[in-house]
């Protein structure tokens, strides 16, 4: 299929595409980009996106060479990156432009398009083009996304939150605004947190059309906030969005199956790497109810939580706690905060007081910051020796 960029070429060349880039200056960019890329030999591809005008553009660039895109956080420790890379067979690339560009303008809608982490980090889902195009429409069909509306990239790219942010404005022929340009835009995807900014800082956006909220339960004052607000459910596994203001998007299926959430439909991930393709009906792992056609999510399966738009498995934490000398125990839990809905606390049992700077200073080379503890319970053991034997 044609490239969603190059399609707008006809007749919408000088039009705005990404920042202040027009549709035809944004596609020279994409072929530029691909000119370096022609030397990779594995068939996925690796960086670390910051939202950069270079980062949109390596995107559609890999796809017209038929490579699938594994973004990587840039938060994550050098080492953690490269092990990643290593681990998906990838190559890692910095993005950078060519004198020449290459002149290719179409994709294969089939082919593996993105590896993508889920947000627990535990598993990495595989997505065709096809399957991005799915879930942007209809996305895009809800939120009445047109050629003269601006789209702000606010979430990042190494995000389903991101990526779908792209494939939606490219498809509708409208214009992508960087993080720093969203007072222009007409569209923004937010999560909870960023939210809580906007209403703080009073930040005043003169043409919004629809502010999107996701990435976890809304507390009762945010939902008062003065914008457009659309109320989003969605996952990496399903391309981004399955309901929004509590409605099932129409290119999806959902049934209550024991109390969990399972859909189906032309978004979801193909497979999760190193595993087998998946049943055509897939397990959330979110807890819900239907109550006069709206679904209703109640909450998750598993202990995850959510800060500032970020997802915890404590479990992954505890165990790198378990590590630090003197500690026995450990445990992770959520702590309500104004700003980030949720901090995690860390319970430890020790033979000594642990201190959050010596937390920090050993999860630091692991994690990225939202996931270290940002306040600790210590509960000493009366008798470590015999906690240590038990």
């Amino acid at each position: 299929m044609k490239c969603p960029i190059a399609s707008q070429l006809p007749h919408r060349a000088d039009a705005p595409a990404c920042s202040n880039l027009t549709y035809g200056q944004l596609d020279r960019l994409i072929g530029q980009i691909a000119t370096n890329l022609r030397a990779v030999t594995t068939p996925v591809v690796s960086w670390t996106p910051r939202g950069r005008v270079e980062d949109v553009a390596f995107f559609f660039a890999a796809w017209r060479l038929g490579l699938c895109v594994y973004p990587l956080s840039f938060r994550l420790p050098e080492q953690e990156i490269q092990d990643r890379v290593c681990r998906a067979f990838a190559t890692f690339v910095i993005p950078c432009a060519a004198k020449h560009p290459l002149e290719l303008d179409s994709l294969n809608p089939n082919a593996p398009a993105t590896y993508l982490e889920t947000s627990s980090g535990s598993k990495i889902a595989c997505h065709t083009f096809s399957a991005h195009l799915a879930s942007a429409e209809a996305a895009n069909r809800l939120l009445s996304l047109q050629q003269n509306d601006a789209y702000c990239l606010n979430l990042p790219l190494f995000h389903i939150s991101g990526v779908a942010i792209l494939i939606r404005t490219f498809v509708s022929g409208a214009h992508l605004l960087l993080k720093e340009e969203a007072v222009g835009a007409t569209h923004l995807s937010a999560v909870s947190t960023q939210l809580y900014r906007y209403v703080r800082d009073r930040t005043s956006f003169p043409h919004l059309k629809c502010l999107l909220i996701g990435g976890g339960p809304l507390s009762e004052n945010l939902k008062k906030a003065p914008y457009p607000l659309f109320l989003t459910y969605g996952m990496t596994e399903a391309a981004s969005m399955i309901t929004c203001n509590g409605t099932v998007l129409p290119h999806l299926e959902a049934k209550i199956v024991d109390k969990e959430v399972w859909i189906k439909g032309p978004s979801l991930f193909s497979r999760y790497v190193g595993i087998g393709l998946r049943d055509e009906w897939f397990p959330t792992r979110n807890t819900g109810f239907f109550e006069r056609e709206k679904l209703h999510i109640t909450g998750r399966l598993d202990r995850v939580f959510i800060s500032g738009g970020e997802k915890i498995q404590p479990e992954t934490v505890e165990s790198a706690l378990l590590e630090i000398p003197g500690v026995i125990q450990a445990r992770v839990v959520p702590l309500d905060e104004a700003e980030f809905g949720q901090v995690p606390k860390a319970i430890v049992q020790g033979e000594r007081e642990i201190t959050l700077s010596e937390i920090e200073d050993h999860l630091i080379q692991k994690f990225p910051r939202f996931m270290i503890p940002k306040v600790i319970e210590n509960s000493p053991m009366k008798d470590s020796k015999l906690s240590k034997m038990s």
